[in-house]
């Protein structure tokens, strides 16, 4: 894994949203305010092909985060 690389798809979230609104990661709210980290984390793993439709939205930090099966992360204001 590189360095600053996400391990996990909450991570990834909140570096992207980070990144995307030009803020540090401790200016963004907890990840937990808005949708459980752990249990994003485990929904994710716990998917493969059969689930080939699956998409999640939410907004976090002023942000439309938008997940797909492949673990695309995006995120639009």
């Amino acid at each position: 894994m590189a360095e600053g690389e996400a391990d996990t798809v909450s991570r990834a979230i909140v570096q992207h949203v980070a990144e995307v609104a030009d803020k540090d990661l401790t200016e963004l709210p907890p990840l937990y305010e808005t949708i459980d980290p752990d249990a994003l984390d485990t929904l994710l793993d716990s998917l493969d092909e059969d689930n080939s439709s699956f998409s999640l939205e939410f907004t976090y930090a002023g942000q439309q985060i938008s997940i797909k099966i492949d673990e695309t992360v995006g995120c639009s204001e």
